[in-house]
């Protein structure tokens, strides 16, 4: 009996150590992660000048390309924003308009 006791509270102990480890684990994630992001954004060209662009609606898809198109417009940012861009996505397949067209 003193045995399961001694077992029970080295168990609850071991648990409530991992706990504390994970939680930690996920504290330092949140603090690494963003700069990070950043590091690879910056490796891969894009560069992090907090641009802010009102978004339109999606076009609709053109059955020739299968592609979708959006225009930002510059809402706020410094001169090294670009005033527009624009967007192509590819459009989701089975896409109902396309179905009903065929």
């Amino acid at each position: 009996m003193k045995w399961f006791g001694v077992v029970m509270v080295s168990m609850l102990l071991l648990t409530i150590a991992l706990v504390s480890a994970d939680k930690k684990n996920e504290d330092e994630k949140n603090l690494i992660g963003p700069s990070l992001n950043r590091v690879a954004r910056a490796a891969n060209g894009v560069k992090d000048n907090n641009c802010h662009y009102e978004k339109t609606q999606w076009s609709p898809c053109d059955e020739k390309t299968n592609v979708k198109t959006r225009t930002l417009t510059l809402k706020k940012g410094d001169e090294t924003c670009e005033k527009t861009k624009k967007i192509e996505k590819k459009c989701k397949k089975g896409n109902k308009q396309n179905r009903n067209r065929q």
